[in-house]
């Protein structure tokens, strides 16, 4: 089963009503120019993130798809990512590449903590023989760039496109005091 964004057992990540626009911009990929907008919003976890949204509210990108950004009202939405470690803080947890379930999700990481360049989610996690990594047949679903979200190897992943360089979450569940304010 792959838990997703919206589950009910779990916090919802954006505080949708709270949406502002911030500017405009137009997002450069691989000589592609996407119109868009910058746009701000809260985390329910408290603390507010910049996110991009497309002028058409069709294009989205790897953390759109990860976070849930994708089925934003008003159109798809993708965090920075820049802001993903303030996501990861609020609504997920670390846990060893031996614990993942589909539905858990990779965080890549660039040259520093907040430098996060992609983000998927497990659809199959296979655990390697060694039991401590996931081996590169398990399959995720991602978003590379603008091209359209696919089901692909980790090995692919790892070895083609974005590193080693990955850490495994979980979400948070709800907790009880949470659930009895609402």
């Amino acid at each position: 089963m792959v838990t997703t964004p919206d589950d009910p057992d779990r916090d919802p990540i954006f505080r949708w009503e709270t949406i502002e626009e911030v500017g405009s911009f137009e997002l450069k990929y691989q000589g592609w120019l996407v119109p868009g907008k910058i746009l701000e919003l809260e985390l329910t976890s408290g603390g507010k993130v910049r996110v991009w949204r497309a002028d058409n509210g069709q294009e989205y990108f790897c953390h759109g798809l990860t976070f849930g950004g994708k089925d934003g009202p008003n159109g798809a939405i993708s965090p920075h990512g820049e802001h993903v470690p303030t996501i990861l803080r609020g609504h997920y947890e670390a846990i060893s590449a031996a614990e993942a379930l589909a539905g858990d999700i990779l965080v890549w990481r660039g040259a520093s903590a907040d430098d996060v360049v992609h983000s998927a989610t497990l659809t199959d996690p296979i655990v390697s023989p060694r039991g401590n990594d996931l081996d590169y047949t398990a399959k995720l679903q991602t978003k590379n760039g603008i091209l359209p979200e696919t089901n692909m190897t980790l090995g692919r992943l790892v070895e083609n496109l974005y590193g080693e360089s990955y850490r495994v979450y979980r979400r948070k569940t709800r907790h009880p005091i949470e659930e009895s304010k609402s």
